[in-house]
């Protein structure tokens, strides 16, 4: 099975990268050569690299797969790349290929993803193009067809939606940003970070699977069951 995961270089910041939190970076540059994984890890990025390599194949106006890399302003020595899925010349679009769940399409765009995109707008302006337009593709692992009756579910499992397009200012500002938090001392990953759920407080009741009453604090629980349960 292939390992679609990079080494990382302490001179170049993926996009990726830059978006994720720096602790990422830190810990797999400090400990690269012992990092295991699991084969069974890379099975949907295993789906995702067939799916790029059908994708890659020459086409008229059409750029492929394109890396790009670039110094960044006011941060020395220090690069910034990314690789280009799709660029459409003709509608000046570039369009971004993701194998993913079905909630992913119901929920909306990620932040990520429209940081990711509009890093890959700044890297192609760099070689003199302009980027008008930006599409995720999104080939929908999990769908059911069962399901493609329900009015907001998908009807076929692939869907393509729109990114907001940032101004350079947005995008010069993200980077610096971003830059800064990397070249500062990382901190832990922060909740939303880490996916992390709100905690709860459940109330049970002897003979019930579900939940009789959900508190956002143990003391709101605790006076539920008190005075709606026991009494």
């Amino acid at each position: 099975m292939v390992n679609t995961i990079q080494e990382p270089q302490s001179d170049v910041l993926r996009v990726t990268e830059l978006i994720n939190p720096p602790i990422c970076k830190k810990l797999a540059l400090e400990n690269w050569e012992t990092i295991t994984a699991d084969a069974s890890e890379f099975l949907w990025s295993l789906l995702g690299t067939g799916i790029h390599s059908v994708l890659a194949k020459d086409e008229t106006g059409v750029l492929i797969e394109k890396r790009i890399t670039v110094e960044i302003i006011g941060a020395e020595h220090l690069l910034l790349s990314g690789q280009v899925d799709r660029f459409i010349e003709k509608t000046q679009t570039i369009a971004d290929y993701k194998s993913t769940s079905v909630w992913s399409y119901l929920f909306g765009t990620k932040p990520e993803w429209e940081a990711q995109l509009n890093l890959y707008k700044y890297l192609l302006e760099t070689t003199g193009r302009t980027v008008k337009k930006l599409t995720i593709n999104m080939i929908l692992r999990d769908w059911q067809m069962s399901k493609s009756v329900q009015a907001d579910y998908p009807k076929i499992p692939f869907a393509v939606i729109d990114i907001p397009v940032w101004s350079a200012d947005k995008i010069n500002s993200y980077i610096k940003e971003r830059v800064a938090v990397h070249q500062a001392d990382p901190l832990p990953c922060s909740p939303d970070e880490r996916w992390q759920r709100k905690s709860t407080f459940a109330v049970m009741k002897e003979g019930r699977k579900s939940a009789v009453r959900v508190k956002d604090t143990q003391k709101e629980a605790q006076v539920y069951l008190d005075t709606e349960v026991k009494a």
